[in-house]
């Protein structure tokens, strides 16, 4: 999670060798991430070592979780960058990485882009719709709703009620009523929600969902 957090948090670096994370988590650096300490950890005492760092990176290469890019360095030596892996399967296998910190991600440039390239074209697969218009709220919605992001990555979307309702105009509907749930779901508690309540459009995107749902069940 450590090396994850250093890709995803705000600003984050989109590439670095193991070194420079290494030290990013270092308590002696003045410069390093984050002022807290996880329990058990003093103040001397480092996040990571300088073999660990490259170990797990390297690790995660193999597993396709990250990119390995070599190139030649000062006096000739052969340096390795690490990314995040940009396409689809390593995107997803960031997902399960992070499936109990859900907000990281999501909040992320790396999240919001997958969510944009990856998620919303397997929804569309999935359900065989076509979000148009409402594409750009339900992006929204996914970059803000952990419930609603957790849907969106289900392989099971596809196999679910939502997929067998005989018309497109049914699915769309039904897919944009579960996300308004999502969202009112979320909403109920503070950890969940607080993505949701941080930003001042969630109001209308919210009212844009209810009052959708509003004219269908009122016809």
């Amino acid at each position: 999670m450590l090396i994850l957090t250093f890709f995803l948090r705000p600003g984050a670096d989109v590439r670095a060798t193991p070194d420079t994370i290494r030290e990013a988590w270092n308590p002696k650096n003045p410069h390093a991430i984050g002022n807290v300490l996880p329990k058990g950890i003093g103040p001397r005492d480092p996040f990571l070592s300088r073999s660990g760092a490259n170990k797990i990176c390297r690790k995660l290469a193999d597993d396709g979780v990250l990119k390995r890019m070599p190139e030649i360095g000062y006096r000739n030596k052969k340096v390795f960058y690490y990314s995040l892996a940009p396409q689809e399967s390593g995107f997803l296998k960031v997902v399960r990485k992070t499936e109990h910190a859900p907000t990281l991600l999501m909040e992320s440039e790396y999240g919001r882009r997958g969510i944009r390239e990856f998620v919303i074209p397997r929804i569309q697969k999935s359900l065989a719709i076509d979000l148009k218009h409402w594409r750009e709220k339900v992006e929204w919605v996914l970059s803000h709703s952990p419930t609603s992001f957790g849907i969106g990555i289900d392989d099971s979307l596809g196999a679910g009620e939502i997929s067998r309702l005989k018309t497109e105009k049914d699915r769309l509907q039904s897919f944009l009523d579960v996300l308004a749930c999502a969202m009112t779901v979320d909403r109920s508690t503070l950890r969940r929600g607080r993505v949701i309540a941080a930003d001042k459009n969630a109001g209308d995107i919210e009212l844009a969902l209810r009052k959708r749902t509003h004219t269908k069940s009122s016809k």
